[in-house]
């Protein structure tokens, strides 16, 4: 485990951590702020596609419309650590299966 902090050390794990994960950062209402390239390599979108459009783009509307998903963003809003496998749909439709890691910072 390491901390970030301003560190010339803590820069250069954050460098690595962009170059090797999928990373995406959202509002706390599910309105995209950016991501990094390797998301966008994986769901097959740039930047402008998706800035300010909301997370359930990437969910099929019968996980979006559900219980669960709700309870997902209440979660997140409450500051709950969450990590799990999920489908996502990425461009064209393409079904993409992630291991995600979701926190509130």
């Amino acid at each position: 485990m390491f901390g970030f902090g301003n560190s010339k050390d803590g820069s250069a794990k954050l460098a690595a951590l962009d170059r090797s994960q999928a990373i995406i950062e959202f509002e706390t209402d599910g309105k995209i702020v950016t991501a990094n390239q390797n998301f966008l390599d994986a769901l097959g979108y740039s930047l402008g596609e998706i800035q300010g459009k909301h997370h359930s783009m990437f969910v099929e509307p019968k996980e979006r419309d559900g219980v669960e998903y709700r309870r997902f963003w209440d979660d997140l809003r409450a500051g709950k650590f969450q990590q799990a496998e999920y489908k996502r749909i990425g461009k064209g439709g393409k079904e993409i299966w992630i291991q995600a890691t979701t926190i509130r910072c």
